[in-house]
């Protein structure tokens, strides 16, 4: 028997032990309802600004600002700025204007 010959009867062989497993996989393979499984009650509401949805923002005392605002905090200015510069729509963060000493 040839070269070729042994590895066609290899891969055709292997080939069929493929495609008995996934459809013995398939056809013992569960199935799921949603009416089956009871449904649950959100415990958690949130109360989100419509206008707020897609811009980015910094929150402070359960008040959203937008990037450059300046906010004073027992002595300390803050301003909303870009967390990583090399990014263009990141996240934003607190930055002390003055450095701390």
């Amino acid at each position: 028997m040839s070269e070729t010959m042994k590895v066609l009867i290899k891969n055709t062989i292997g080939l069929c032990t493929f495609l008995f497993l996934v459809s013995f996989n398939v056809a013992n393979a569960k199935t799921y309802s949603a009416e089956a499984n009871p449904q649950h009650n959100a415990s958690v509401e949130l109360n989100i600004d419509g206008h707020a949805l897609n811009q980015r923002l910094c929150f402070f005392e359960d008040k959203a600002y937008s990037l450059g605002a300046i906010i004073d905090v027992d002595g300390y200015k803050l301003q909303c700025a870009i967390e990583n510069e090399a990014e263009l729509n990141g996240r934003l963060m607190w930055k002390n204007l003055v450095p701390v000493k």
